[in-house]
């Protein structure tokens, strides 16, 4: 029961989106920002608690060069340069566009069948809803430590339902 509540609060928090305008006199009684996050990848309030799972990303070690101060807006936020920029482009590379033959449309002497779409798969949907939400949370939460074969909740196949499987459900949940 503890394991639930623990990550249900992380999931939680994890969900909070902080979004605000502060005024000039919000701004000189905020604390002040810092790094926080198992990677140093958040950039919040001094004392605002919020943290987040271990799993690190590339672009994580782009962050460390990024100063976490208060923008504009009076948020807490990374500031990005050029050269921060370019680690992140490194990390993240974007899809480049490839050239693709041109074909030349050909008469065809037989009707065209009917095209019929493949089923999306939604990893994480254990319930089969046709969304990833919190009964997949639910189901996840249930089973987690559990190990053997064929696990539906196995979502990365080593054969153990872990923190790694809540991550990937966490990264695919519907809004």
């Amino acid at each position: 029961m503890l394991k639930k509540t623990v990550l249900s609060t992380l999931f939680l928090l994890g969900s909070f989106v902080m979004v605000g305008v502060a005024t000039p006199a919000q701004a000189q009684s905020m604390p002040p920002c810092v790094r926080s996050g198992c990677s140093g990848e958040l950039c919040v309030r001094a004392g605002s608690g919020m943290n987040t799972s271990c799993v690190f990303q590339p672009e994580y070690a782009c962050l460390q060069q990024a100063s976490c101060e208060e923008n504009a807006n009076g948020m807490c936020a990374f500031t990005i340069t050029p050269q921060v920029q370019a680690c992140l482009d490194q990390a993240n590379p974007s899809a480049s566009p490839t050239a693709s033959p041109s074909v030349s449309p050909s008469p065809s002497a037989s009707p065209t069948p009917a095209v019929t779409p493949s089923p999306t798969v939604l990893i994480g949907d254990f319930n089969n809803d046709g969304r990833v939400n919190l009964l997949d949370h639910e189901i996840l939460i249930n089973s987690l430590f559990e190990t053997g074969d064929s696990l539906q909740t196995d979502l990365n196949q080593d054969g153990k339902v872990n923190l790694l499987d809540y991550h990937i459900l966490v990264l695919n949940l519907n809004p």
